[in-house]
């Protein structure tokens, strides 16, 4: 908390500073955005708390006036691009790109690994890119969700996917348990 509160005050607000924090209102937002809220008035970043409606929430996100917002993003394919290239591409800041990131040399990066066919270049400029994302303070991940499931042993077929959910379409059961 020391360091951060001394970066704020090398950043000009040594008396704090407000901010207009917005997340969709579901059941868990407001526990969470209330936590974050302790958390940063803890070295002195007050933040507004809005909790408005998904379309509402997407407008506000989407218009590049949020000075802060709670957002998730599920991996569609398991390929880097589909977090680097969707969420900090500046391609993609009217369709995906919330926080409106544009950084011509990460676009440009960005452009070069989604194509290439030798993968430990593509990682490295991957890595490349999340680095340089991450120096720009584009994006400050707070959670990363772990997906847990019981299945009866009557039940075979079923896989944990890291990328899609619900393979029902390959479960079967075994009658003879149930």
């Amino acid at each position: 908390m020391a360091k951060a509160k001394q970066l704020l005050k090398e950043a000009g607000y040594s008396n704090g500073l407000t901010l207009d924090f917005w997340d969709q209102n579901s059941p868990d937002s407001l526990r969470v955005d209330q936590a974050i809220q302790s958390m940063m008035q803890a070295v002195g970043i007050h933040l507004r708390l809005h909790e408005v409606s998904f379309s509402d929430f997407l407008a506000e996100g989407m218009s590049g006036n949020a000075q802060m917002y709670m957002s998730a993003w599920s991996q569609d394919f398991p390929d880097p691009s589909d977090f680097l290239n969707t969420l900090f591409n500046s391609n993609q800041i009217l369709d995906n790109n919330m926080n409106h990131y544009s950084n011509p040399q990460v676009d440009k990066e960005l452009n070069a690994a989604e194509y290439m066919t030798n993968q430990q270049a593509q990682d490295q400029l991957y890595a490349k890119v999340t680095n340089q994302v991450m120096a720009d303070a584009a994006w400050v991940p707070v959670d990363q969700t772990m997906e847990f499931a019981s299945v009866n042993p009557w039940v075979h077929g079923f896989t944990m996917s890291p990328v899609l959910t619900d393979p029902f379409q390959y479960i079967w059961i075994d009658k003879s348990h149930s």
